[in-house]
C-alpha cells in the first residue's frame, strides 16, 4: 500500500496528464492507495473555493482512511527527536506521516524533501517513479 503525502495530491489536482498524476490515479484502479487525516486537513486547509472543498474531500473519502494510534505517535516524536538531535528539524505532521508509513509497512509517495531526511535514518521506504 502506498499513502501520498499532500505534496502528491497537489500534484495530481493540478495536472491530471502529469506523470505523477497518472501513477496515482494506476494505483487508485489497483486499490493500493491510503491516506490519513494529516493529508486530508492539510489538502482541505489549502483550497481556494467551496466546490474544490467538496471536491476534495468527496474524492478521498472513496479511498481507505488510515488513522493514527497512540505508538505511532509516539513514533513520530520519536523521529523528530532523533533528528532534532542531529541538527535536522522536520514538521511533526512528517514525522507523523513517515512513522505511521513505518508502522503499517507503507510506502510514500511524496516531493518533500524533508522525508529525504527521514529515510536517511529510517527505513521508509519513499516511492520513485
Amino acid at each position: 500500500m502506498i499513502l501520498n503525502d499532500t505534496s502528491v495530491w497537489i500534484e495530481c489536482f493540478r495536472n491530471r496528464l502529469s506523470p505523477v498524476a497518472q501513477f496515482v490515479q494506476g494505483k487508485i484502479k489497483d486499490d493500493e492507495i491510503v491516506y490519513n487525516g494529516i493529508v486530508l486537513g492539510e489538502l482541505l486547509q489549502g483550497v481556494k473555493s467551496r466546490s474544490e472543498y467538496n471536491k476534495i474531500k468527496g474524492g478521498l473519502s472513496v479511498l481507505p482512511y488510515v488513522e493514527f494510534d497512540y505508538a505511532t505517535w509516539v513514533k513520530g516524536g520519536e523521529i523528530g527527536y532523533n533528528l532534532r538531535k542531529k541538527g535536522r528539524t522536520i514538521p511533526l505532521a512528517d514525522c507523523l506521516i513517515a512513522a505511521q508509513c513505518l508502522r503499517a509497512g507503507y510506502e510514500l509517495f511524496t516531493t518533500d524533501k524533508d522525508f529525504d531526511e527521514i529515510a536517511k535514518e529510517y527505513s521508509l521506504t519513499l516511492v520513485t517513479i
